[in-house]
């Protein structure tokens, strides 16, 4: 029945030209007038009309796209675009959403809402709940994206909420396979299995060119398949800046294959980057496990990993990278580490002419040979200096080492420290090839709260990127030399009540002494923002929007809202306002005698914005209220035992 509508409706566009005048919900495609796509009937006619993609849309409400599951016979929605004729126009979600898109083809490889884009742009959508399956080269949003030609697509601001994309190869929770284009600022919730392999929470297969890249991207996933997996890209040859990923990658039975928190597999440029969460692999030998990168041949420095690996039978095994065939520069891994043969807390092997500086471990490390608290294995011509380690080692077969496990001849190591309290171990190289090298120095814990003793081997203290140390808390709770861009988990969430806008700065890294994304605590009908708290029930601020300055910890903050009718005084803090009705001026004035603490006055709009605060010790004060629009705010009053609230309406001055 489907069928027959969509070709009674083709047959009626053919013979009736003069329909194509007035489509959609409105608009005539251009740039000044999109299409506007404001139900799932539109969303239809954009996927049917081939000769409307170079055109330009907007969506204009959110669309339930729930009975594209029956479908084309359980095939569901047809994606937008092909290779033939990729979509070259923009579409803008206008902060609308597509919730329980349906896309079943698993025969059929360039699938996602959109097939193909060539140029053009996708931006400001949220999917919820969209299902993506289909053979290689498909995502959520876009299956593939690029071209040969000159054109840059461009797709950002993008939204993933609990989506599902299975597939054989080249399999991402936004995009399958990029070619060229640019992805920046979007959050991906989702699940991507591939039954083959190059699968990524963001992307799964992303290709070179110097014109392409992915930026300010957060990632939360669930990622399983057999080779090339990553929790934001599976493969990656472009630049990566400013993205953090939260994953678990599990359910793996394959060898000679790369897996890593943040990119399997990677070629590229990567800066200012995270990952956290858990890696398991089953049955695998001679693969290469990272904590970040599995394999990599490319650049990468001011990145973090905080990773639990589990890979009983797995070879180069690391808690930042498996193998480093390139140079990484003030980086640091912590979590645990647990693999078979060359085995380290930061990499589990490295190569002919790599580089590894001015980086540090906190894993703990289990393996059996080749098991080193920093490097498992540190192949010829390596070279790895201004490094420490003060993970637990534990390892019962050959080559174990409180820094590293083996040396090669021609490695060489130089500047390098290791914990032999914390790391229980009394060398600091398992076995070294070449009797040359500058052995790892050993030091105890307390040791390495001092600055001067890494001075004296050229370490640079400061705060420049070129002064990268500083003393500090590191991950392991003591006080050691920590990098500068040592960056906190900032996550922000929403009571009920109300959301947290934009939804993909809900959870931030943020760089030490730097400040966090804004955020804006927005209530829903019948509530109004009340405060920031912190997991303990502690008052923290009033400040809507908010910007978290000066990071120095890992914070939860916590939107509260209360329900408009539910305001009231709370015993013990009660206090008066007069007048109220009022129009240019209130007075507050606390009941009884209340004793000389300190109280903080905060005056927000019913949207939770702050229009005025203060704080006195007085016994009453007075507010100027003439500057404000007439309307009902909301009064509150705190102190460091409790608070108060009361509705105050202001009038004009002619009521």
């Amino acid at each position: 029945m489907k069928t027959f509508y969509r070709l009674a409706y083709l047959l009626f566009v053919f013979i009736n030209p003069f329909f194509l005048l007035a489509q959609y919900s409105g608009g005539n495609g251009t740039t000044d007038s999109p299409y506007l796509i404001s139900n799932l009937d539109d969303l239809q006619m954009l996927s049917d009309s081939t000769h409307h993609w170079n055109r330009y849309f907007k969506l204009t409400q959110d669309i339930d796209a729930s009975p594209t599951r029956t479908w084309f016979q359980g095939k569901g929605f047809s994606p937008i675009g092909n290779l033939g004729i990729p979509f070259q126009g923009g579409f803008d979600g206008n902060n609308h959403s597509i919730s329980n898109l349906f896309i079943n083809r698993n025969l059929d490889s360039d699938v996602g809402l959109f097939s193909s884009i060539k140029s053009g742009y996708i931006r400001d959508l949220t999917l919820v709940n969209s299902y993506t399956n289909g053979y290689s080269k498909l995502g959520s949003l876009v299956g593939y994206m690029g071209s040969y030609d000159n054109e840059i697509p461009e797709v950002n601001g993008i939204v993933l909420i609990g989506c599902k994309v299975n597939g054989r190869e080249m399999v991402g929770g936004l995009v399958g396979h990029l070619l060229r284009g640019r992805i920046e600022d979007c959050s991906c919730s989702d699940t991507v299995a591939a039954d083959w392999g190059r699968a990524g929470g963001l992307v799964g297969f992303i290709q070179q060119d110097n014109d392409s890249w992915v930026r300010r991207c957060s990632v939360n996933t669930v990622l399983s398949g057999k080779y090339s997996v990553g929790g934001l890209a599976g493969y990656s040859n472009v630049s990566i800046i400013d993205c953090h990923v939260k994953f678990r990658i599990e359910r793996i039975q394959s060898a000679l294959h790369k897996y890593g928190g943040f990119v399997g597999e990677n070629y590229s440029d990567i800066s200012r980057s995270s990952a956290e969460g858990i890696i398991v692999t089953v049955g695998s030998e001679n693969i290469n496990v990272g904590g970040f990168v599995g394999l990599n041949s490319g650049l990468i420095w001011d990145c973090h990993s905080n990773v639990n690996i589990s890979s009983d039978q797995g070879d180069r095994i690391g808690g930042f990278v498996g193998i480093n065939n390139n140079e990484i520069l003030k980086c640091y891994s912590y979590g645990s580490v647990k693999g078979d043969t060359e085995v380290g807390g930061f990499a589990g092997i490295t190569t002919g002419g790599s580089l590894i500086t001015d980086s540090y471990s906190a894993c703990t490390t289990q393996g059996n040979n080749s098991v080193g608290g920093f490097l498992g294995e540190n192949s010829y011509f390596a070279n790895c200096s201004n490094c420490y380690s003060s993970g637990i080692i534990n390892s019962s077969g050959w080559f174990s080492g409180g820094f590293i496990g083996l040396n090669r001849s021609t490695a060489y190591i130089s500047s390098c420290f290791y914990d032999s309290e914390t790391s229980e171990m009394t060398i600091g190289t398992g076995m070294d090839h070449n009797g040359q090298n500058q052995d790892p120095f050993r030091l105890v814990t307390s040791a390495f709260s001092n600055m001067a003793t890494f001075q004296d081997q050229g370490w640079l203290f400061g705060n420049t990127q070129q002064e990268p140390w500083r003393i500090g808390k590191a991950p392991d709770g003591q006080i050691r030399p920590v990098l500068h861009n040592h960056s906190y988990l900032v996550t922000f969430q929403a009571d009920t009540g109300g959301i947290i806008e934009p939804v993909q700065n809900v959870m931030q890294w943020v760089v030490i002494g730097n400040n966090s994304n804004s955020v804006t605590a927005t209530p829903i009908s019948n509530y109004i923002f009340y405060g920031w708290y912190s997991l303990n029930g502690d008052s923290i601020t009033t400040n809507n929007p908010l910007t978290v300055n000066d990071i120095r910890q890992d914070s939860v903050l916590i939107a509260k809202f209360i329900y408009y009718n539910d305001i009231r005084e709370i015993p013990f803090t009660s206090f008066s306002v007069f007048p109220n009705p009022a129009i240019d001026k209130v007075i507050i004035q606390w009941d009884g005698n209340p004793r000389h603490i300190e109280r903080h006055i905060f005056l927000c709009d019913l949207s939770g914005k702050e229009m005025f605060k203060t704080k006195t010790f007085a016994p009453s004060i007075e507010i100027n209220t003439s500057f404000l629009v007439p309307g009902i705010y909301i009064l509150t009053v705190k102190s460091s035992e409790s608070f108060s609230s009361k509705k105050l309406v202001i009038l004009k001055d002619n009521f």
